[in-house]
């Protein structure tokens, strides 16, 4: 892979680019995993990141449907990035709303971020929405990315 920041490379991570990983380039997941299973003494942390909105369930589901895994790998959770900023209209959108809508449910840990950019009552009526969908996740504030 390579950084974003300057383009140069970076050791010991795998890039799947272009496509929706539950669909397009699931193979090319299933493949870096059964790869990694095999060098796991390499490392403590599989980290998955999805860029922008995306319905976490098919990746939540490869961890329990390919039997190359042998199941060695776990699922330890899913977090989710909410935009504080913009996700009123993410919801109010009916192209998106439904990934939006998974994207917080599935998540055990949501991340409310951008607090800077709304008013303190706006926070907290985000949080109270936040928790109508998922009331079982841990809620965590932050700003610039910075959880409190």
């Amino acid at each position: 892979a390579k950084s974003g920041v300057d383009g140069k490379n970076i050791s010991d991570f795998f890039e799947l680019p272009n496509g929706c990983i539950c669909c397009t380039i699931k193979n090319d997941l299933l493949s870096t995993l059964e790869q990694l299973v095999a060098h796991k003494d390499k490392f403590d942390y599989l980290l998955i990141e999805t860029t922008g909105l995306a319905n976490p369930g098919p990746i939540i589901s490869t961890f329990w449907t390919d039997t190359n895994l042998k199941s060695p790998l776990r699922l330890d959770g899913v977090v989710c990035v909410v935009d504080a900023l913009h996700i009123d209209s993410y919801l109010l959108d009916e192209s998106i709303k439904n990934d939006v809508r998974l994207q917080i449910c599935y998540a055990d840990r949501i991340i409310l971020n951008k607090l800077d950019l709304v008013s303190m009552e706006k926070v907290e009526l985000l949080e109270k929405t936040i928790m109508e969908m998922n009331s079982f996740a841990q809620l965590y504030r932050a700003q610039f990315g910075n959880v409190d």
